[in-house]
């Protein structure tokens, strides 16, 4: 019986992981001279993950059939998909920033952009029927 119970949740654990519609990703960075992750759940299905590397910068984004991207980035010394957008300022480097942004362009796309610390985590051109989705995948971030 005992046997039973356990093969009974591990198939159930198998199967919920099988059908998540996210997998899980890791933002690695340095802080104090100590490796550190930021760990957040990517929805399944894009086609390409990148990662652009500056001098004291970085950004990680995923980008998706339907136009759809996900990004986190840690002292970006450029634009973000989003600050091309009016209402949402060019953080300076000096001052701590922290806010967010958020809205629909003009093809009724959504967008938002969340600003913490040196951080920058965000989704563009992200059709309504996705939405929910790209909300849980900034709203999972945490640091490990």
């Amino acid at each position: 019986m005992r046997q039973l119970l356990l093969l009974s949740t591990v198939i159930f654990w198998i199967s919920c992981s099988i059908s998540s519609e996210f997998s899980k990703k890791k933002f690695s960075f340095y802080r104090f001279d100590k490796p550190r992750e930021i760990a957040i759940k990517s929805p399944k299905g894009f086609l390409k993950e990148q990662v652009k590397v500056g001098e004291f910068g970085k950004e990680q984004f995923y980008t998706y059939k339907d136009g759809s991207l996900l990004y986190i980035g840690l002292n970006m010394t450029w634009l973000s998909d989003n600050q091309s957008r009016q209402n949402v300022p060019i953080p300076d480097s000096v001052r701590s920033r922290s806010g967010i942004y958020k809205g629909v362009d003009k093809k009724g796309l959504h967008w938002k952009e969340i600003h913490f610390e040196t951080f920058i985590l965000g989704y563009s051109y992200v059709p309504p029927g996705r939405l929910e989705l790209f909300e849980e995948a900034v709203n999972s971030i945490h640091f490990r």
